[in-house]
């Protein structure tokens, strides 16, 4: 295999690089798939008179993107060095009885993050639908 010759500094450089610029499209995807829901939702609760303002919420909005980022950064982290830390301090099973404990803090973590998120560009939406844009 070509990675056979590469130390393993160099090999280890290559994966977290390579799982940095892959966490970091997910990350887009996520944060354009997240707009697209809450625009497509406020068109349909009445017309946009413009849609300038739709990408002004959205760039602004994508701060909050650092917070997603941060949450997965910190549990991955923590996983890598601390392996089944939160099993053990939870419990095997801590969802429904069948999903693992660090499973289920992934899912609900992102699930309420999400949430947040959409809370937001509610508010956003109310800000911009009464402001002359």
């Amino acid at each position: 295999m070509i990675y056979d010759d590469w130390p393993p500094v160099m090999f280890f450089a290559f994966l977290v690089t390579g799982f940095g610029l892959a966490a970091a499209v997910v990350c887009w995807c996520g944060h354009r798939t997240i707009a697209a829901g809450a625009f497509t939702w406020w068109t349909q609760r009445e017309p946009l008179p413009d849609g300038r303002w739709a990408l002004k919420v959205m760039a602004y909005e994508s701060a909050f993107l650092w917070v997603f980022c941060t949450f997965w950064g910190l549990l991955i982290t923590s996983f890598l060095f601390f392996e089944d830390w939160i099993s053990d301090a939870l419990g095997r099973q801590a969802w429904l009885g069948t999903v693992p404990a660090e499973v289920s803090v992934i899912a609900q973590g992102t699930i309420g993050l999400g949430a947040v998120w959409l809370w937001r560009y509610r508010i956003a939406f109310l800000t911009i639908r009464w402001s002359n844009f």
